[in-house]
C-alpha cells in the first residue's frame, strides 16, 4: 500500500521535493521513516506533483494518541514510545540529517503492534549537513512551541534544537518520570541541554 504526499503551494518545487524524497530515501535504512517509491510529476493536465511513499497502516498520530490517552496504552507502551522518539531522533541525526519540525503531529503510532511503533513523517523542513533559519513573525513564534527559543530569534536549527522539540513532547506524554529529562531538554539555553545520548540513556534506565 502506498500514499502520495501531493504540493499544492507556490513555493513547493521539484528541487525541494526532490530534496525530500532524497533525506526519505537516506532514511531507510532505519526503519523509522515510511518506505520511498518514487516522485509523482505535474503532467501537463495540471496534476500537482508529489511524493509516493508507503502508506503505515493501522496507525494514528502521536499527537491523537497524547489527547486521547486511550485505556489500552499502558505504562510500558508509553514508555516504549519515549524510548522510540529517543532512539528515532539518533538515528536520524547520525545520519547527518535534522528534521527541523518534529512534533507530536509528524509521528504515527501503530497501535496494533505490542511496542506502538512509530514512523517519523514529513521531512519537508529536514536537511541534511546543516542548519536551517526560519523566519517568522510574534505571533508565529507564539504558536510554535516545538521550536526552540534560539530558532525564533533567527538562529540555525541544530542538534541541540532537536532535543528541544524531543522535550516538548516529552512534557506531553503521561509519564510523571519524563518530567526530569523533559525539563532539562526545553532549558532556554542550548549548552545545558542534554545530548539525545544521554536522553536515551535516561529512558533506557527508567523502562
Amino acid at each position: 500500500m502506498f500514499a502520495v504526499k501531493l504540493f499544492k503551494q507556490p513555493f513547493d518545487n521539484l528541487e525541494g521535493i526532490s530534496a525530500e524524497a532524497g533525506l526519505l530515501k537516506m532514511l531507510e535504512t532505519t526503519g523509522i521513516t515510511p518506505k520511498l517509491f518514487g516522485i509523482l510529476q505535474r503532467t501537463s493536465e495540471g496534476n500537482h506533483p508529489g511524493i509516493v511513499q508507503e502508506l503505515v497502516q493501522n496507525s494514528i498520530t502521536l499527537y491523537q494518541l497524547i489527547v486521547g490517552q486511550p485505556h489500552f496504552i499502558t505504562k510500558q507502551k508509553w514508555y516504549n514510545i519515549a524510548y522510540q522518539l529517543a532512539f528515532g531522533l539518533k538515528s536520524i541525526n547520525e545520519k547527518g540529517v535534522l528534521i527541523n519540525d518534529l512534533k507530536s503531529d509528524n509521528v504515527l503510532v501503530n497501535i496494533n503492534t505490542d511496542e506502538c511503533r512509530l514512523t517519523f513523517i514529513d521531512m519537508g523542513h529536514a536537511s541534511y549537513m546543516h542548519g536551517k533559519r526560519f523566519p517568522m513573525t510574534t505571533e508565529e513564534a507564539i504558536i510554535y512551541n516545538h521550536l526552540a527559543p534560539e530558532i525564533k530569534h533567527g538562529e540555525e536549527t541544530s542538534e541541540s534544537s532537536e532535543v528541544f522539540a524531543l522535550g516538548w513532547i516529552f512534557k506531553n506524554i503521561p509519564l510523571q518520570e519524563l518530567s526530569f529529562i523533559s525539563h532539562k531538554c526545553l532549558s532556554s539555553i542550548p549548552l545545558l541541554r542534554p545530548s539525545v545520548y544521554d536522553i536515551l540513556n535516561f529512558v533506557e534506565e527508567i523502562m
